[in-house]
């Protein structure tokens, strides 16, 4: 897999499917010992109201222990770490993950 750079994005194209690949990202995040904050199903809260829309899932997780005293000496560094705790699966030809160059891991 070649991950490709754009924006401080990391596109990294997946051989599995939407659904493995978030897996894979969870599996990667607990045994890393990292939280998983929220989990944000886009196609599924689509579907809910009647629309279309390609697979796609959000992942939002980080490390308390090291973003609680930044957060506690700059509140406003919650909005750039979360930026960085962001991993977006969506259905393309393959799966691609989207992950911040500074955190960017293989799915």
């Amino acid at each position: 897999m070649k991950a490709q750079r754009k924006n401080g994005i990391v596109d990294v194209l997946s051989n599995h499917s939407v659904d493995e690949t978030v897996g894979r990202v969870e599996s990667f995040l607990k045994e890393k010992g990292t939280t998983l904050f929220a989990f944000v199903d886009h196609s599924g809260e689509a579907a809910k109201v009647g629309m279309k829309m390609r697979p796609t899932k959000l992942l939002i997780f980080g490390i308390p222990k090291t973003g609680t005293p930044l957060m506690l000496a700059a509140p406003s560094i919650a909005l750039f770490r979360l930026a960085c705790h962001v991993c977006r699966v969506q259905h393309a030809r393959l799966s691609r993950s989207q992950l911040p160059a500074r955190r960017a891991h293989t799915a």
